[in-house]
């Protein structure tokens, strides 16, 4: 069992290997579950959006829209597999992700 709860896309996951990195730049990790877990910290991996707000009250959450708008790329990685049944990784910037920045950039926070 992953220990991930259905429901929350929060738990566990066997890691299959750690190294050190140092580069110059920014990582923005995305998740299926759109979190990440790092030293003991839940945090979101849509920081950088800002909830829906009508008149002072939360309508979208940050969180939900960025799950929504990465909805058809997690379909998409979902189906697209190497010969050897790996996920095809992206070194850099996905386009999709990049697609999104251009036509959302005046709601990020960034």
């Amino acid at each position: 069992s992953s220990g991930i709860n259905a429901e929350y896309g929060v738990g566990y996951v066997k890691v299959n290997k750690i190294s050190s990195v140092t580069e110059t730049g920014r990582c923005g990790p995305i998740t299926a579950a759109g979190t990440i877990f790092v030293d003991g910290v839940l945090a979101s991996c849509f920081a950088n959006l800002s909830d829906i707000r009508v008149f002072g009250a939360v309508v979208i959450s940050a969180q939900l829209l960025g799950r929504v708008g990465f909805l058809p790329l997690r379909i998409y990685q979902k189906f697209s597999k190497d010969k050897t049944g790996k996920l095809v990784e992206f070194e850099g910037l996905h386009p999709y992700t990049a697609s999104l920045m251009k036509i959302f950039r005046p709601f990020l926070k960034c």
